[in-house]
């Protein structure tokens, strides 16, 4: 009795020995798992992004509600007198759903006015708003004005393409009387349409692995569902230039009927634009090259910001490694850049020459 009372013991020994070496492997395993999501969270948003209001904001670790379904058409809008935290900084739309402090609708006196029309990188992702090239450009002019106001609006948004800027030219802008359009023309978002019936010829076989190659580096959200990167001479240097030149050439069509919908809007209305390629990356000099024929032909002004970036490190310029919007340094130098254009094209008046 007291044998099968001792192997009993021993039994249940083993056991318990076998259920902690078990329970301390799963503990191990999970413990990894939670090490390294974290180290992955820190490396690629930066250790700021422990904090769970900031955690909340990065879209695909959930994404704020700031957006409502558009009664014009418009991709979607801004939510108006909203405050929240979107890609880590501080995101508030005034009465009217714009990103931007709260103007008067009618212009008042004095007041040069420009409606910057754009998508993420206007809105912008990730920059806090006394950060944006518009911010800049405004506090820049009303620095150097002693009689005159100047007033850049920012109507941009997230996700917004060309179609949208027509749609905002023909119902949202006018009442705001804006003496000149900025347009941040982004190739991702305004190269080509796309329809429900097209999504799935947006990554063609020839930039598949540059795609999934893009997805790894930066992140999803680096990468537009239109392709942010298409145009991009890093990623075309994978496969021939025949495929891109073509897909630039489908997509000609489309740029072209835009812009003249976009010219005719705006001429008949008196407003100047300015189309200015907010690339931080090289962008395929056909694009540009057409771009600029465009512009010219329907007597708007063109400037290539891309230029003035190349040298630079380009992590340097992301609001974090896993999203591939401008971050503050960026917008700092698409304001300078603008700005000079806006000079040298005499496009803003000085506050000498006050417009009646």
């Amino acid at each position: 009795m007291a044998a099968v009372t001792c192997e009993i013991i021993v039994a249940c020994g083993r056991n318990k020995t076998l259920q902690q070496t078990c329970c301390f492997f799963f503990c191990t395993i999970a413990l990894f798992i939670e090490t390294v999501e974290v180290g992955a969270r820190v490396y690629y948003y930066g250790w700021d992004i422990l904090r769970p209001s900031l955690g909340r904001s990065i879209p695909y670790l959930g994404n704020p509600n700031i957006s409502q379904p558009s009664s014009i058409g418009l991709s979607v809008e801004l939510k108006p007198n909203i405050r929240t935290r979107f890609r880590k900084v501080i995101l508030e739309t005034n009465s009217q759903g714009l990103r931007d402090k709260e103007y008067e609708i009618k212009k008042p006196d004095n007041t040069f006015r420009v409606a910057v029309l754009g998508d993420s990188f206007t809105m912008p992702s990730g920059v806090a708003i006394e950060d944006a090239y518009h911010t800049l450009l405004e506090d820049r002019y009303n620095a150097q004005s002693y009689t005159l106001d100047y007033e850049f609006i920012n109507f941009g948004v997230d996700g917004y393409s060309l179609k949208d800027y027509l749609l905002q030219l023909q119902h949202v802008v006018p009442p705001y009387e804006p003496d000149l359009i900025l347009v941040g023309f982004m190739p991702g978002n305004d190269t080509q349409e796309v329809l429900p019936a097209n999504v799935e010829k947006l990554v063609p076989a020839s930039n598949f692995w540059a795609y999934i190659l893009a997805v790894i580096l930066h992140g999803k959200d680096a990468i537009h569902p239109q392709v942010h990167n298409t145009w991009s001479t890093a990623v075309a240097k994978g496969i021939s230039p025949n495929p891109l030149d073509k897909m630039i050439r489908s997509n000609e069509p489309y740029l072209r009927k835009m812009f003249a919908q976009i010219a005719a809007e705006t001429t008949e209305k008196g407003m100047p634009v300015l189309v200015a390629n907010m690339e931080y990356k090289t962008v395929h000099p056909l694009l540009l090259t057409l771009l600029r024929e465009i512009t010219e032909e329907h007597g708007m002004s063109f400037v290539d910001t891309s230029v003035h970036f190349e040298g630079m490190d380009k992590s340097s310029l992301m609001i974090y490694r896993a999203d591939g919007h401008t971050n503050a340094k960026a917008n700092r130098i698409f304001a300078d850049v603008i700005y000079e254009e806006l000079q040298r094209s005499n496009l803003i008046p000085s506050d000498t020459h006050i417009p009646q």
